[in-house]
């Protein structure tokens, strides 16, 4: 799920570069910017990482203690 909201957030990075003509912009110039809804899924995408490694060492250390008595 990291993955494909990590290359969503690329995509909506670079196709949405051009078209970005809020007035609020994060990154940016007269031609374009990163506006801030960019930001955010690029940080949800960081989440989902953090999350599915949490849960990975979670699995692995009740795996530990299931083995011990």
């Amino acid at each position: 799920m990291g993955c494909c909201l990590l290359i969503n957030t690329i995509i909506e990075c670079i196709n949405g570069y051009n078209l970005n003509t809020n007035n609020i912009r994060i990154f940016g110039t007269d031609s374009g910017g990163i506006s801030p809804l960019m930001v955010i899924s690029f940080i949800f995408a960081l989440m989902c990482f953090v999350i599915a490694e949490t849960f990975d060492k979670a699995i692995k250390i009740k795996e530990d203690n299931d083995l011990t008595i």
